[in-house]
């Protein structure tokens, strides 16, 4: 439990590079804190960033709205790319659109909070 045996919640918010600051400043107006890391992954191997936010469970629903009126997905086209054919690689031969951005958010429960 956390303080004064308060239930938290965290939630995980994976978004893309492009859209963590808008999203961490969104949450900041909001009067939420944020943390941002940087980090690499996905098919596309494109940057994201996983913000975290601590909250009581009756905000985590304003939390995800925040997160997702600022982290929109969009359509891209991805553009050939020659590769060297070793394991794991592909090829793809012509223009493919897909699906970028949007966020992946996990809400978990908190055993104990602490601000030190």
């Amino acid at each position: 439990m956390s303080p004064a045996g308060k239930q938290m919640k965290l939630v995980l918010a994976i978004v893309s590079k492009d859209d963590a600051e808008k999203t961490v400043a969104a949450l900041t107006k909001g009067d939420f804190r944020a943390t941002r890391i940087d980090s690499v992954g996905g098919f596309l191997k494109e940057k994201n960033a996983i913000i975290l936010v601590g909250t009581e469970p009756k905000n985590v629903a304003k939390v995800c709205e925040i997160v997702g009126k600022s982290a929109r997905s969009h359509e891209e086209t991805l553009a050939p790319t020659p590769t060297m054919g070793g394991p794991g690689d592909f090829y793809m031969a012509d223009p493919v659109d897909v699906t970028v951005g949007g966020a992946t958010v996990f809400v978990l429960d908190v055993d104990q909070f602490k601000r030190l």
